[in-house]
């Protein structure tokens, strides 16, 4: 009970906070509705880096972000990416599993590749892709999300700002 105590105070400063102890974690989620607190194990967060999953703090589960966003990890890829901008825009979130808010946005971009069928998403792990990707797109922060038209980029967002992306993609679509 100790331990709820704790996180909820965090929670009424931090939101989402997270407490550990022992390897087991306590997330607390600080809302207008109040602080809810749920048990997650270390093992759990850290696996749902490696995963394509994430912690979903409003409802406090784990869940899987495996959607329609495909990962490019090599310069074939990228080229055949670019190759589809010659039809559809293509709008490419330049990630890191290691960024808390990469992770964070990370649900949603997915979320709006379902919404926006004529817009290309993609995906560029910055830990594990060819450097000659991130030099020409002049990758310098995480997460950075470009957009494409025939093989030129043609907008640029820093940062996880959910209203920008969705507007942006709004624009470009």
């Amino acid at each position: 009970m100790k331990l709820i105590s704790i996180a909820a105070s965090l929670a009424s400063t931090f939101a989402p906070s997270v407490a550990s102890l022992s390897g087991i974690s306590l997330v607390a989620v600080s809302s207008i509705h109040g602080v809810s607190a749920r048990l997650v194990s270390s093992s759990d967060i850290h696996e749902s880096i490696k995963k394509s999953t994430s912690f979903d703090f409003n409802n406090h589960n784990l869940v899987n972000t495996e959607l329609q966003v495909p990962s490019i990890t090599s310069e074939e890829e990228w080229t055949a990416l670019m190759e589809q901008s010659k039809e559809k825009t293509v709008v490419v979130d330049f990630t890191a599993t290691w960024s808390g808010p990469d992770m964070m946005i990370l649900p949603y971009f997915k979320e709006l590749s379902t919404q926006y069928p004529n817009v290309v998403f993609a995906k560029v792990d910055v830990d594990e892709v060819d450097e000659s990707i991130l030099e020409t797109a002049c990758i310098n922060a995480m997460p950075t999300f470009q957009w494409f038209k025939s093989e030129k980029m043609v907008d640029e967002l820093r940062g996880a700002i959910k209203d920008e992306l969705k507007s942006k993609i709004e624009e470009w679509q």
